[in-house]
């Protein structure tokens, strides 16, 4: 018998409507929902999902938090400073150790009053910064004791987002014990070699049916893929070079683009059009060591894809200056003795001067006494 203990579960959302099910850790939506809770009274919070999608599946695996000032008040309204600190927080989120092989699957956002309404202020973070397809926008309230009500918002193939459908939301009790890894405990069986190695040929018989049975059963799911566009960065010495591959079937097709950039303390926006996609590069300043980008590609309306890169140059250190020799002392002291001799020949010569102007200027004096 095969023993477990308790561990991380997955639960599945599905809308009545969705184009896709999301898939979310029970033990990440928890570390949420305490999260929501932990804000002051009547303040809304939000932060990004991070995961995985495939397929018509979308997978939430982490999250991390949306810095607001709340300059407008307690509702949750980004101001400048705010998007650009989330806009470097999704750049950087490769360089997390936990979010290297994830991406931003979309965001939540909580309120106060206890509806799980859509406003125009989220929909306008979520275009901002996750307007793929396949991104999700989940609305979180308070509900009895410490449980939350919550629902997801998924876009429609025209890129606007689904209606709200009371039945399409759910509730998120606190979990009443810690999530464990699963250890598996295997029973001690006796062993018996005689009775395996008689058995052997009918399991492997048995084993390449079913290998063969399913290879042809299996349906061809063979999709064509997009390789993306290759965006990269390069150093040029005192700036640097954004780049992508003009030639991909996804610059072909789209009508515009967008870059954002992260140099250090700079956020900077590019916009691209048609013609500037086809160039494949932009050269730009560079103020840092440390420069991230993403670049987003339109079809007709809506983001077609994005990608990130990064540029991280170590600090070069200058190779120290070339000893200077020490000047010769002896040299330094005869060439002093050599000025002061000439000083004082010079010296010597203006006294006579003075000497003979004095003696002359005496003479003139006598002769014009009566």
């Amino acid at each position: 018998m095969i023993e477990t203990t308790p561990e991380p579960k997955i639960r599945k959302w599905n809308g009545s409507a969705a184009p896709f099910s999301v898939e979310y850790l029970v033990d990440v939506m928890e570390k949420i929902r305490a999260f929501v809770s932990k804000a002051p009274a009547g303040v809304e919070t939000g932060g990004v999902l991070f995961g995985a999608h495939q397929d018509d599946i979308v997978r939430i695996l982490a999250f991390r938090p949306i810095t607001c000032d709340h300059a407008e008040g307690r509702d949750f309204h980004l101001s400048s400073n705010d998007r650009r600190t989330l806009l470097a927080l999704l750049l950087s989120a490769r360089h997390d150790e936990e979010l290297s092989r994830l991406q931003p699957v979309g965001w939540f956002v909580s309120r106060a009053d206890g509806l799980v309404d859509l406003k125009q202020s989220d929909i306008s973070i979520a275009n901002d910064f996750f307007s793929e397809a396949w991104q999700v926008t989940l609305v979180l309230a308070p509900a009895f004791e410490r449980a939350m009500y919550a629902a997801f918002y998924l876009r429609t193939p025209d890129g606007a987002f689904n209606p709200n459908s009371t039945s399409d939301q759910f509730i998120i009790q606190p979990l009443k014990y810690p999530a464990i890894p699963t250890r598996w405990v295997i029973p001690k069986v006796p062993w018996n070699p005689e009775g395996v190695v008689s058995k052997l040929p009918w399991v492997l018989a048995g084993l390449l049916t079913l290998v063969i049975i399913g290879i042809l059963l299996t349906p061809d799911r063979t999709q064509p893929v997009n390789t993306g566009f290759a965006l990269h960065i390069q150093d040029t010495g005192s700036g640097f070079q954004i780049a992508w591959n003009p030639q991909s079937e996804s610059i072909q097709a789209a009508q515009r683009g967008e870059i954002d950039i992260s140099d250090g303390d700079r956020i900077a926006h590019v916009d691209l059009d048609a013609a500037h996609l086809r160039q494949g590069a932009i050269s730009r300043r560079r103020d840092s060591s440390n420069v991230q980008v993403r670049m987003r590609i339109y079809g007709k309306g809506a983001v077609q894809m994005q990608e990130f890169a990064n540029l991280s140059i170590k600090s070069i250190i200058p190779p120290p200056a070339p000893a200077v020799a020490a000047p010769n002392r002896e040299d330094e002291i005869n060439g002093l003795r050599s000025e002061l001799a000439k000083e004082r020949a010079a010296s010597d010569r203006l006294k006579q001067t003075i000497k003979i102007l004095e003696n002359t200027i005496s003479v003139d004096s006598s002769r014009k006494k009566p």
